[in-house]
């Protein structure tokens, strides 16, 4: 199935969100896509690492992800 076909299908079926399913299809240019891709799609799981996110360690230990320079709670300053 080519592009536009690949993107419906996966997307009816629920494998992915769409924009995932699209950032997939970008990373991974092809001129047809079988089952073995909608199977990749569904366990394809990006992370916006690239695109200004960035880990952070709060005070208690744990991470997470944030878009902010500095993260902080206003009770700690």
């Amino acid at each position: 199935m080519n592009k536009k076909e690949f993107e419906k299908e996966a997307y009816s079926r629920g494998y992915n969100t769409k924009p995932l399913i699209k950032r997939w299809i970008e990373l991974n240019p092809k001129e047809d896509y079988t089952e073995e891709d909608l199977k990749e799609v569904y366990y394809f799981n990006y992370l916006k690492t690239d695109e200004g996110m960035r880990r952070v360690v709060n005070r208690d230990g744990s991470s997470s992800l944030t878009t902010k320079k500095y993260q902080y709670e206003e009770r700690h300053l």
